[in-house]
């Protein structure tokens, strides 16, 4: 399940390795070892689905003639869900950066409520950034509705939104390839094992709610 700590991860798959637990995640050579793949599974696994728990809203509220919005708390990839004017009650439609740059390039300015947006890079703090159009001309407010994946974990406390069971068996998988075979259990079984986890919770989550709910192992 969702909910485990970073040091638990580790600790699950030193288990599974026959090793001692730790206290810490930098504990010795092989648990900082075990704390890298944990991440690279947990990255693996969040790509893996549309997870419901990825999910946020966000919020930016226009100024007259600001063009550039921060989307602070998407991170630099999100998946854009839904994207709303709340203002006008009417959809925001995205376009590519060279659709944006040819409106602009090839007619006067247009000033109004916005319903078109278009990726325009990343800001100091990590976050993407936005471009309006029509350029706003007063205070709308837009909603944003992404699905995004979550930092690194690096402190012992940090918690994981998405499943466990396959983070922990893929962190294993990964730890088996490195120092070869454990036991009667090879690297391909442990990954085998982490798909079969990643369908089970798959199939969970579309018994709640209707969208896309394929699981390709990559």
């Amino acid at each position: 399940m969702a909910g485990e700590t970073y040091l638990t991860l580790v600790n699950s798959v030193l288990k599974r390795l026959r090793e001692n637990t730790v206290t810490t995640v930098e504990a010795n050579i092989l648990s900082s070892l075990v704390g890298e793949f944990v991440n690279e599974a947990k990255s693996l696994v969040e790509r893996a689905h549309g997870w419901k728990a990825l999910e946020t809203t966000l919020t930016v509220l226009t100024a007259d003639t600001q063009e550039t919005y921060s989307l602070t708390g998407a991170g630099n990839d999100p998946e854009f869900l839904y994207t709303y004017n709340n203002t006008q009650s009417t959809p925001l439609k995205q376009i590519s950066h060279e659709q944006m740059l040819y409106r602009k390039t090839t007619a006067a300015p247009v000033s109004g409520p916005p319903y078109n947006f278009s990726i325009s890079g990343v800001d100091s703090n990590g976050d993407l950034q936005v471009e309006l159009y029509p350029i706003p001309n007063g205070v709308q407010t837009l909603t944003f509705r992404v699905s995004r994946a979550t930092p690194d974990l690096s402190d012992e406390n940090d918690v994981i939104l998405v499943p466990q069971r396959p983070i922990v068996q893929l962190a294993t998988a990964m730890s088996i390839a490195e120092r070869g075979e454990e036991g009667s259990i090879s690297a391909v079984e442990q990954i085998a094992l982490a798909d079969r986890f990643v369908s089970d919770y798959v199939a969970t989550q579309a018994n709640t709610e209707h969208g896309k709910y394929d699981w390709r192992s990559e």
